[in-house]
């Protein structure tokens, strides 16, 4: 009979010391449901490209997040025939929003660790007035000035995965991110050329900056080679990215 009263003693210890671990850790959980990013790619990706990202908890299983930064067009040194001197001047803006579902059967500790699938919307706008020099059918050089404006707005879902480090740091990846996206774009160059050849030497800017991103240079070309600087279209797009984040 002891022995029970003994075990049972033990074991009410044993219940009341787990679910006070427990709450703890629960509460411990509530007090970190903000989470504060820098997107790494985007540095690779663009010029001047400090996007800051802040994630919000809202249950378990759920969260919501918001990026804003500043962007400018990544323009290389040059590209065949075309090239690039200074910027005249130059802005970009870019946001996205999405909605992150945090999947229970595959991740055993809540959001905003594990992985997810997002519904997301983002926008970037783009603009820049820029010097360049370009070589001419008669062989001179002629001092040109590229005028560029670019909206893109997306739809799409992300599937990604967040690594949480220790109490305070994650490693955020969106491994997969489809979108439905439109692109406005219009460049304008100006200068000594004749119309023909202002027109294939847009068409090969267009096509030089879209290769710099994966699938949209392959995805565009068709659009390009008719654009004549203007493009107003819908076609697919991408969304990828690895962020450093600070839990609070």
């Amino acid at each position: 009979m002891k022995k029970i009263l003994v075990f049972a003693f033990a074991a009410g210890i044993l219940l009341s010391h787990e679910s006070l671990a427990q709450q703890d850790s629960t509460k411990h959980t509530k007090t970190k449901k903000n989470v504060i990013k820098v997107n790494l790619t985007a540095t690779a990706l663009y010029v001047d490209a400090p996007l800051i990202e802040y994630e919000r908890v809202l249950n378990r299983n759920q969260s919501m997040s918001l990026q804003l930064g500043y962007v400018t067009l990544p323009f290389g040194s040059s590209s065949g025939g075309v090239k690039y001197q200074s910027d005249i001047k130059k802005s970009g803006f870019t946001g996205t929003v999405d909605y992150r579902f945090y999947l229970p059967r595959e991740n055993k500790d809540p959001a905003p660790h594990g992985v997810y699938l997002a519904p997301f919307f983002s926008h970037y706008l783009f603009t820049n007035e820029r010097n360049l020099d370009i070589a001419s059918s008669s062989g001179s050089v002629e001092a040109m000035v590229l005028n560029s404006r670019l909206n893109l707005s997306s739809v799409g879902v992300e599937l990604g995965y967040q690594f949480v480090l220790g109490k305070r740091w994650t490693i955020d990846c969106i491994l997969f991110g489809p979108s439905y996206t439109h692109y406005n774009v219009k460049m304008q160059l100006t200068g000594n050329l004749p119309q023909d050849e202002i027109d294939e030497n847009v068409e090969e800017i267009l096509y030089a900056l879209a290769q710099r991103y994966p699938f949209v240079g392959d995805l565009l070309e068709d659009d390009i080679a008719e654009s004549s600087g203007k493009i107003n279209t819908w076609n697919l797009g991408f969304r990828y990215s690895i962020h450093l984040g600070f839990r609070f």
